[in-house]
């Protein structure tokens, strides 16, 4: 992680890092979108420190999260006995925003985050790990085939757009399932600009497949996988479809009763 955070939870599925700000930022149409931007810039932050385990970071740039309070159970999967969310470490640190935004771009200021596109008004963050076009997986007569974990994700990525969002535009494009871009009679929905990567030209989303996944279905990253494997009829397992389990010897645990 970039900065030390406030607070970190145990999802019982996954780990949360908490920054807790030292007054409410109440967020409105006037600082949505840098509001959206801010935890975009997070997100490139610790998905660059993570390295080769970039994937694992859920894309969380969007405002409709919910957080897992500690002391609640986490019926996500459905579970007869769902894990307890419960607090692994914690700090006194608190920031005002304007602090915040200052590690933020002082720990950005060395990644690439942009690129041109063949729309000079519009810059597009760029993806590291998109695959090249030899190494396009061939996706035919997948049906109940056991795929790895990796191998489910690329699967995924190289499958046709139209294969999850299948309504065309007029110009052979596809409308946007969120903002429904591309349905009028002089609207441009989205279209695909680079490799595995798509944009709607109006509510500018992009990313790949599982990035608009997510996005239109409200989904995390594992959820999102699932819904592709069924989409594909791809079987995988996967350690995150359990609850998992984690050392936490080396943490300072809270000792609050939980009321």
């Amino acid at each position: 992680l970039p900065f030390q955070p406030s607070v970190i939870v145990n999802s019982g599925y996954g780990i949360h890092a908490y920054y807790c700000f030292s007054k409410i930022l109440v967020i409105g149409e006037h600082n949505r979108d840098e509001a959206e931007l801010r935890n975009k810039k997070l997100i490139s932050i610790v998905r660059h420190n993570a390295g080769v385990y970039d994937t694992a970071v859920d894309s969380v740039q969007d405002l409709s999260r919910i957080m897992r309070i500690p002391g609640t159970f986490n019926y996500k999967l459905g579970f007869d006995n769902p894990p307890l969310c419960r607090i692994i470490q914690s700090s006194q640190n608190f920031y005002n925003i304007d602090e915040l935004d200052n590690l933020i771009e002082t720990s950005i200021k060395n990644i690439p985050l942009e690129t041109e596109c063949h729309n000079k008004n519009l810059m597009l963050p760029s993806i590291k790990h998109i695959p090249s076009t030899s190494k396009i997986i061939e996706c035919n007569n997948l049906s109940g085939k056991i795929v790895t974990r990796e191998e489910l994700i690329q699967f995924i990525r190289a499958s046709p757009f139209e294969k999850f969002f299948p309504e065309r535009d007029r110009i052979g494009g596809w409308i946007c399932p969120k903002c429904d871009s591309g349905s009028g009679a002089n609207g441009t929905g989205i279209s695909q600009y680079k490799n595995f990567q798509f944009h709607c030209w109006h509510c500018g989303k992009h990313g790949d497949i599982i990035d608009w996944v997510q996005y239109t279905k409200n989904m995390d990253f594992n959820d999102a996988l699932k819904y592709g494997a069924k989409v594909l009829g791809l079987k995988y397992y996967s350690k995150f479809s359990e609850p998992i389990k984690i050392d936490s010897s080396n943490f300072a645990f809270k000792k609050e009763k939980i009321k």
